[in-house]
């Protein structure tokens, strides 16, 4: 078992034994978790974790996750889980790197754990990101509720594959093909995304991760309530993305896609998103609406295709590494 564990196995085991605390309850699609609320002020202490073997991509996606309640991350944990044959030099690299990406964003680090377990020289990093905000989204949904699909599908992951298949990758493709699967450290962070969403009314951010946009979209119509009814062809992907996913044979609507987030708004409030989407100049597509119906429904309007959304098993990146 590799990266998020299965939403079955997720709802069944973890998540269903988690008692809610006032405001705060544990549900499968929240990025993020109460911590505490100031009853002078009303400001909301929010928390919210990423996990990574690398420590920049960690932070990313902790500091993402957090930006989904519009919270912008202040603070940081970083736990570091370490194979008992990684070398101290190996640990102060990675935290050099850390701490300097960190202050580059102006992120305090106030602590974190450290251990050692298990054979081998792998470094896992699990980092907390604390934040406050003064109000939550609200999170009323009703069907016509507009679902924006922001970023390309699978690019995070194409980008990871390509960095650790490339000798396979260049008996079809040309070495300067590759370079359109670079991916950047500001590509992933789309923190402000989510919080300017947030301000602009949108009920719902949902960044993008494990199990790629399709995970996404059924945990938002899991969360939501009602069905979903995607169009196939409003969900950006580059077409360098489906070339290697073909190569490999994955499928790239369910492949690794950090960088990217699902916002579902109100018909009212869509066209002050899409002004701010398009200002960003990231791909982004209104690809759908909620449903009174429960089916969560993916189809062409091009191709003689329709899909349900099913529960996350595993990331589709995970088949060729």
């Amino acid at each position: 078992m590799n990266g998020t564990i299965g939403s079955r196995i997720l709802n069944r085991s973890i998540v269903k034994h988690i008692p809610g605390c006032g405001m705060n309850k544990a549900v499968m699609g929240m990025d993020y978790s109460i911590v505490s609320e100031d009853a002078g002020s009303g400001s909301i202490l929010v928390a919210a974790t990423g996990y990574s073997s690398q420590s920049v991509m960690a932070i990313i996606r902790a500091v993402n996750n957090l930006a989904m309640s519009g919270a912008a991350a202040k603070r940081l944990m970083i736990n570091i889980v370490a194979g008992t044959d990684v070398a101290e030099q190996q640990l102060r690299d990675a935290m050099k790197i850390a701490v300097e990406y960190a202050s580059s964003k102006k992120l305090i680090i106030i602590g974190g754990n450290t251990v050692c377990q298990g054979e081998g020289s792998g470094i896992s990093f699990n980092v907390t990101a604390y934040g406050w905000v003064n109000t939550l989204p609200e999170r009323r949904f009703k069907p016509g509720d507009k679902v924006i699909v922001y970023g390309n599908a699978g690019q995070y992951g194409a980008s990871v594959i390509c960095r650790k298949k490339r000798n396979k990758l260049l008996e079809r493709f040309a070495e300067p093909y590759l370079k359109c699967y670079e991916f950047t450290e500001d590509m992933a962070d789309i923190s402000r995304v989510g919080i300017e969403a947030i301000k602009l009314g949108a009920s719902l951010v949902h960044d993008v991760s494990f199990g790629g946009i399709y995970r996404s979209l059924y945990e938002i119509s899991e969360l939501s309530g009602y069905g979903m009814d995607i169009i196939h062809e409003g969900i950006p992907i580059k077409q360098s993305t489906i070339e290697l996913c073909e190569f490999f044979n994955l499928n790239p609507y369910m492949l690794l896609g950090t960088g990217g987030a699902v916002i579902v708004s109100s018909p009212d409030k869509l066209p002050e998103i899409e002004e701010y989407l398009s200002s960003t100049g990231v791909d982004y597509g209104v690809a759908g609406e909620l449903t009174k119906d429960r089916a969560m429904t993916v189809r062409s309007t091009v191709y003689e295709m329709r899909r349900s959304l099913t529960m996350y098993e595993i990331d589709e990146i995970y088949k060729t590494l």
